[in-house]
């Protein structure tokens, strides 16, 4: 019976592994290969999204082009307008002397009245030749005159129309200008948020390169799982990262502030949130200054912490550091290169997941350091790194 059962258990020993799957590298995390595929996505996005800008701003710049036509045509139209204003003024001037010069000489040979002027006029020629040419001419000076202001007051209701119709089309291209002049604005809206998004992503790509090299300098070949040929000694507790701070600004304090700032002394010491490796440098940055970005692993689970507004940076990509390592010092002067800081501060960032493997973008894993970290309330002081503030 003893051997029966040694022998079917030695079966099941044997037996058993055969039913076994083969380990699946991909099952168990992200390789170096995934980060190659995914810094391409990020290139491609970058480019179309700097080739949406161009061409909103090649349609801006044509939006300037017209409106300043437009503005020319305005300008064009008011001397036009003027210019007909002042012949339509002589024009009337010029009818009133025609009028006037008439009236005189049909005053002068009493036309009005048929009296002896005008027959003395007439028969005062010396023959009936003369005396036919003495009444041909009175009538065509009159005729002539009538003629002259009925074609001046034709060309004054000419020009009024014209007046009127370049009044309308005036009104018609200040209109269209209005039009282009809000487009112009939000598509200059549009410009701004385009250049934000590839400031960003232009961060993220820098980023992943050099995450990309630090695994590469780490020893991992495009078919290695991340998590395998890069480990982290892990860790069991979070810390503030600086020994004494106000918050400033907690959690969402304004529009999207996925993180706590701390203000503090310029130059105070930083150091990690917990035991990990440092995983990015950053420095220079137009929002966030210089920054480190470290890798933990908290009791088997990933997390990862960002610091910003540093004024100075002590450590190195790959370095693996402790609570104790003072990783640099907390700057945010106002006024230089970072635009994102109005004072000394630290801005404390915590990620759940692994930086390059799960997100390339802080804000889309972030939580609240408060939810792990003992951290009093906004506007609140703390004068130590453990225990309670």
């Amino acid at each position: 019976m003893i051997k029966k059962f040694s022998y079917a258990v030695l079966m099941v020993v044997f037996v058993i592994p055969m039913f076994v799957s083969p380990v699946n590298v991909k099952a168990n995390g992200k390789t170096l290969r995934d980060l190659y595929n995914n810094l391409s996505k990020l290139e491609k996005e970058l480019d179309e999204i700097n080739s949406d800008k161009s061409m909103t701003e090649n349609r801006i710049n044509q939006i300037k082009g017209n409106i300043q036509s437009i503005d020319k045509e305005v300008i064009d139209i008011e001397r036009t307008v003027e210019n007909i204003h002042t012949e339509i003024k002589q024009l009337n001037d010029d009818i009133i002397a025609k009028d006037k010069e008439t009236k005189e000489f049909v005053k002068y040979y009493q036309l009005s009245t048929g009296e002896n002027m005008y027959l003395e006029y007439a028969f005062g020629a010396k023959s009936m030749a003369d005396f036919i040419k003495r009444l041909a001419t009175a009538e065509q000076f009159i005729n002539h005159n009538n003629k002259l202001i009925d074609d001046m007051n034709e060309l004054i209701a000419s020009q009024e129309r014209k007046s009127k119709e370049l009044a309308v089309h005036q009104q018609n291209i200040i209109v269209k200008r209005k039009e282009l002049r809000q487009e112009q604005f939000k598509l200059g809206d549009r410009v701004v948020e385009l250049s934000e998004n590839t400031q960003s992503l232009s961060e993220e790509v820098r980023d992943a390169k050099a995450t990309i090299r630090n695994y590469e300098k780490l020893g991992c070949k495009p078919h290695h799982v991340l998590s395998e040929c890069s480990r982290i000694d892990r860790d069991v507790s979070f810390a503030r990262p600086t020994m004494r701070g106000l918050i400033t600004c907690g959690w969402f304090c304004y529009s999207d502030h996925r993180a706590i700032d701390i203000g503090g002394i310029a130059g105070e010491n930083i150091y990690p949130t917990a035991n990990g490796r440092v995983v990015g440098i950053t420095w220079g940055s137009s929002c966030g200054g210089n920054y480190v970005t470290i890798q933990h692993n908290i009791n088997g689970r990933p997390y990862a912490s960002r610091y910003m507004h540093m004024a100075k940076i002590y450590v190195s990509v790959n370095q693996v550091v402790s609570k104790d390592t003072v990783i640099g010092t907390v700057g945010g002067y106002a006024g230089g290169v970072d635009q994102c800081t109005t004072g000394p501060h630290l801005h404390f960032a915590i990620a759940q997941g692994t930086y390059a493997q799960d997100f390339w973008s802080f804000g889309t894993h972030a939580l609240n350091p408060a939810t792990i970290i003992n951290f009093p309330p906004e506007g609140g002081w703390y004068s130590t790194r453990y225990g309670r503030y």
